[in-house]
């Protein structure tokens, strides 16, 4: 069942870049597609909505550590995941707007 999967996914990740050139290519199997922006996505909204609860989780930590209010201790934590969140999609988000430059 699971060597299914792998062969389903291998072969759906691959029709969908059959234009793609070869180093191109080479270089979104080296990082599993990672930093490869999808079709259909808007990155810019992405990276707006990590943007504002990396914001929501930076003024929580201020109100804790700056000015030590003691109701939201700790809540800084709940938005820690979008520090590295924030980081792939703006790498991901350059490539997409590249690759949407060239495409215009």
């Amino acid at each position: 069942r699971v060597a299914f999967f792998l062969r389903y996914r291998r072969h759906r990740c691959n029709a969908q870049h059959t234009d793609t050139p070869a180093p191109l290519l080479a270089a979104r199997r080296a990082t599993m597609g990672l930093l490869a922006p999808a079709e259909g996505i808007n990155y810019n909204f992405i990276l707006g909505m990590y943007s504002f609860f990396l914001a929501l989780g930076a003024l929580f930590a201020g109100l804790e550590f700056g000015m030590g209010v003691e109701a939201v201790k700790g809540f800084y934590l709940v938005f820690a995941p979008f520090v590295p969140a924030f980081l792939w999609c703006t790498v991901v988000r350059s490539a997409w707007l590249s690759a949407k430059a060239k495409k215009d």
